[in-house]
């Protein structure tokens, strides 16, 4: 057998593995979704709430975030704001105090740190602050605005005392219409379908910090890892390690505006993924562990796979298949098979560049592959000294 034909094996052979872990699993959770209710909620619970808003250099959207909370279905009087500042350098800090001002009936907290040390330790620093009598603790950030009965159909969730966290749905602005919304959507789409299985199983351990909310009687006295990243996912994962759940909530929207530049969406994607990996890792000791039940056993070994796994695998597959295809030229083979090879690359990326945008399938298969690649990159990232806790403003697209 010539090289090349070992190393086209080898990757049809990485390939059939890798999909079909990844088909497996997604079968795994439609079937899922499709036979399993989901669980009652109970509008009449109505607890104490804190809500938490970590800024930094926010002044442009911090009045509009705190009005979304005041303009929240839910009772403001049962409501608390904490307002948690790394060292701005703007008038955030001047324009929430003017704000509380103005809104004397709210309960606030405003705690502004001497020095930016990170999101993760501003969100220790507001946890250790807590109220003991708010039994429920929300983190959302500044430049996230919430649909009018998204912080009630949270609370709504809480009333299963099985429930420990929950996390809401971001949906891109309807005003965004870029390429770059459009695949997010899509991408978006895709995994929060796996989310709302993974929580009809059990618990989903990914969450978003522009809308989520844990059970204060789990939180208190502990702390995230500072160094790890994806805050708002170790307090998930964290939940589930004290016997609760931790949910997703499809009817608790969020709208976030994604970055004005493709090279600060692709610093957001990478310090995300960054974070995600290393959190995987660290929790490695869940997987096929029974006393975690189903989310031992099938989603904490899915989700390190697609994390951390998957990336290597992706990457070796495109080497291997470059790689075979060199090696076929350089021994002989015919010209026109690499001809029809590169025609079919390229025809598939003009195809996707011009089919309508309600026509996803090439759309999630790009910003798959590009999101693996970030993946491997934010680790590459750490390992090489690289961590990107200090994470960054979110400015919105001109429009």
């Amino acid at each position: 057998m010539m090289l090349w034909e070992i190393l086209l094996l080898t990757t049809i052979s990485l390939t059939v593995l890798t999909g079909a872990i990844y088909a497996g699993y997604y079968l795994y959770i439609s079937n899922v979704i499709k036979t399993k209710r989901r669980e009652e909620k109970n509008s009449y619970f109505k607890p104490k709430i804190t809500v938490i808003i970590p800024t930094y250099n926010d002044a442009q959207t911090i009045k509009d975030k705190l009005l979304n909370l005041l303009e929240q279905s839910y009772p403001s009087a049962l409501m608390e704001i904490l307002v948690i500042d790394s060292a701005s350098n703007d008038s955030t800090v001047n324009l929430a105090k003017e704000f509380f001002s103005e809104h004397p009936e709210l309960k606030v907290k405003l705690i502004v740190e001497d020095e930016r040390r990170g999101k993760s330790t501003a969100i220790n620093k507001a946890l250790s602050s807590l109220d003991a009598q708010s039994e429920i603790v929300f983190m959302t950030d500044a430049n996230a605005f919430l649909d009018k009965n998204a912080v009630q159909t949270v609370v709504d969730r809480f009333s299963n005392a099985e429930v420990g966290s929950v996390v809401g749905k971001q949906v891109v602005p309807p005003t965004d219409r870029s390429g770059e919304a459009q695949s997010e959507s899509a991408y978006l789409d895709f995994y929060q379908k796996m989310r709302t299985g993974e929580s009809l199983i059990d618990s989903t351990p990914i969450f978003d910090g522009e809308l989520s909310a844990y059970r204060t009687k789990f939180i208190i006295g502990k702390k995230i890892r500072e160094n790890l990243n994806a805050d708002d996912s170790q307090l998930a994962i964290l939940a589930r390690r004290e016997g609760y759940k931790s949910v997703f909530e499809p009817e608790a929207i969020f709208y976030e505006p994604l970055p004005s530049s493709s090279n600060s969406l692709r610093r957001m994607k990478v310090r995300r993924g960054q974070g995600l990996a290393r959190l995987f890792w660290y929790n490695k000791d869940m997987m096929f562990n029974r006393s975690y039940g189903k989310f031992g056993s099938t989603i904490m070994p899915a989700n390190f796979f697609m994390h951390i796994v998957s990336p290597f695998m992706i990457v070796s597959i495109i080497l291997l298949a470059g790689v075979s295809v060199l090696s076929y030229g350089l021994q002989g083979g015919q010209i026109w098979v690499l001809l029809v090879l590169l025609g079919t690359i390229s025809a598939a990326v003009l195809i996707e560049q011009i089919l309508p945008t309600k026509t996803k399938f090439f759309r999630v298969g790009f910003t798959f592959l590009q999101y693996q690649l970030i993946l491997l990159e934010g680790m590459v990232r750490y390992w090489s000294g690289g961590s990107l806790h200090k994470w960054q403003k979110v400015e919105k697209k001109n429009k």
